[in-house]
């Protein structure tokens, strides 16, 4: 039951923000029947945070919060708690570019230099090693001509989530 709620709240606070076509059917409820405001999307996400205790942390990961849709003033992030209860973590991404409006959001909900942390490109030779030792954990190996064209799509977007995803696809390859 905890798990299965959980995983709906996600599901639903992700179709909340989803960029749809035909607003009326987002594939779960329609948004306005989700979430009347913005305030009940604060409170339902308040509820899943008590759950959070000593033997059994919560950390809430909210990746690419500038890609969040426009409407709903979403990237404002006014649904986004000021504090956290006890046992309780929210880390979030953002690009930092003031046009996706995540990130000033973010810097006047918490000012704090300290709570920020920028996550440079992954380099060609630390991407080597890790699809290296990826591909020793899968007990595949990646030929020379492999590695070679993993790593050059890799530079057209260098960022952990596609050396993963284009690593996977290419050990499914061998």
């Amino acid at each position: 039951m905890y798990i299965e709620y959980h995983t709906i709240f996600f599901k639903t606070l992700l179709s909340c923000f989803a960029s749809c076509k035909d607003k009326s059917s987002c594939g779960f409820l329609t948004i306005v029947s989700l979430f009347q405001t913005v305030e009940l999307l604060k409170v339902q996400l308040n509820l899943l945070l008590k759950h959070g205790t000593a033997e059994c942390p919560l950390v809430v990961i909210l990746d690419s919060l500038d890609q969040l849709d426009t409407s709903h003033n979403g990237r404002y992030l006014m649904w986004l708690p000021a504090s956290l209860p006890p046992h309780c973590k929210i880390i979030v991404s953002s690009l930092p570019e003031e046009k996706y409006e995540t990130f000033p959001a973010l810097k006047k909900l918490f000012p704090d230099e300290d709570r920020y942390i920028q996550v440079p490109e992954l380099d060609q030779r630390d991407a080597h090693s890790i699809v290296a030792s990826w591909a020793q954990k899968w007990n595949r190996t990646l030929t020379q001509t492999q590695m070679e064209l993993l790593l050059t799509t890799f530079r057209k977007c260098p960022t952990p989530l596609f050396l993963k995803l284009s690593a996977v696809q290419t050990v499914r390859a061998c």
